[in-house]
């Protein structure tokens, strides 16, 4: 997603001609919006499925209009977390709104395709992805609380074995140089423009800019609430001001 501005502008032959965007507002979240947008205005085709009219909507040829969390059931799992949850349906979607699977399901059937080993809605799919895990669990099971793996440590590796080839801390990964290609020590990777790299850069343009985390919202998601309409602001040092 982070090159996906430059990624576009670079891929000529064959040139991309549509874009599908779902849960996701890159002329918000994504670098470059400039390029992007440019971009974007070539292409034939844009196509946008979102519970909000975001920018990114704007320049869409169609908007399909999204439901809320509250109006389908989903498999809910937390980064790093040994646990996974039911998102209940609690309300219908209003109108029009569906569910992104639902599109793909009503798309599928218009363009002819088999969608026999597709369930026909989204509980079927999670009974489904589910009973052919190896989760203890059902979905009746998850209507009542959480699922916990069996391996869940209230301490994250108290008992000192990491998932690494050594089962040791790892100051030098191996895996990391023979997978990802990617530096095996921990080290420095000085920013793109920086007053060392591009003095003159650094010159007209001083100030670093960071955006620090917001404590109301999370990137560009839920700043339709009250509470995140706080007038916006900096923090900077008296001596550069």
């Amino acid at each position: 997603m982070a090159k996906l501005a430059s990624g576009m502008n670079k891929q000529i032959d064959p040139p991309v001609k549509a874009m599908w965007i779902e849960q996701a507002n890159p002329m918000t979240s994504n670098p470059n919006i400039n390029l992007l947008a440019r971009v974007m205005n070539k292409l034939e085709l844009i196509v946008v499925a979102d519970l909000f009219l975001t920018d990114t909507a704007r320049m869409a040829d169609i908007v399909l209009p999204a439901a809320s969390m509250y109006e389908y059931y989903d498999l809910i799992s937390g980064y790093g977390h040994s646990y996974i949850q039911l998102q209940q349906k609690i309300i219908d979607p209003p109108g029009e709104c569906k569910h992104e699977s639902e599109i793909y399901r009503l798309l599928g059937k218009k363009f002819g395709f088999s969608l026999d080993y597709l369930p026909e809605n989204n509980l079927g799919t999670i009974e489904k992805v589910i009973n052919d895990s190896s989760l203890n669990t059902s979905v009746d099971e998850l209507k009542e609380k959480p699922y916990l793996h069996s391996n869940y440590q209230e301490i994250a590796f108290s008992d000192f074995k990491f998932n690494t080839p050594t089962g040791k801390m790892e100051f030098y990964s191996q895996q990391t140089k023979e997978r990802w290609r990617q530096n095996p020590l921990p080290f420095y990777y000085e920013p793109t423009e920086n007053k060392y790299s591009s003095p003159e850069l650094y010159a007209k343009y001083p100030l670093t800019l960071i955006s620090a985390h917001a404590l109301n919202k999370m990137n560009s998601q839920f700043s339709s609430r009250e509470i995140s309409q706080e007038e916006p602001f900096i923090w900077i040092n008296p001596d550069d001001v």
